[in-house]
């Protein structure tokens, strides 16, 4: 945990020399991350506080993260899908992973955990229907986190479907 690790270190650390303190000014956040970060707040499924924590309450770090989750996975959802349709359990499961990690580093915390199930029953050998319920949950899930994200982070001019 972040927080707990800053805090051991402020206890611990001796004053960095000439200032008397450790403690460092918390620079005012502008309005634009500002504006961001309060509609990526009402986005469902995403705990931005928890993504906060991640990148130690960088806020320009944490809309840079969001934005490269959306490049990175954004067509996850339909290659998940392809996946399942030709059988592949292995790549359903190698997405399913990346996904986790990604979102749950974020505080993307439903993908995660649809993620981490739809893993886990790669795993299970469950059936190709628990499967594809599972995979049908999570793409909707990523592809609503996605939509959300690309609402607030990309520009009108540049979203593409």
């Amino acid at each position: 945990d972040p927080e707990i690790l800053y805090a051991a270190l402020l206890k611990w650390l001796p004053p960095a020399p000439g200032t008397g303190s450790i403690d460092r000014a918390v620079a005012p956040i502008e309005p634009q991350v500002a504006d961001r970060l309060r509609a990526i707040r009402e986005i469902p499924g995403l705990d931005a506080e928890r993504g906060m924590q991640a990148v130690r309450g960088k806020e320009a770090t944490y809309l840079k993260l969001l934005g490269l989750l959306v490049e990175k996975h954004r067509h996850d959802a339909d290659h998940l899908l392809a996946a399942l349709r030709n059988g592949d359990l292995a790549e359903v499961g190698r997405l399913a992973h990346a996904l986790k990690g990604a979102a749950g580093n974020l505080g993307a915390l439903r993908v995660m955990e649809l993620a981490e199930s739809v893993n886990a029953g790669t795993k299970q050998g469950l059936s190709a229907a628990e499967m594809g319920d599972r995979c049908l949950e999570l793409a909707a899930a990523l592809s609503q986190l996605i939509a959300g994200l690309r609402q607030v982070l990309v520009k009108p001019a540049e979203r593409t479907p």
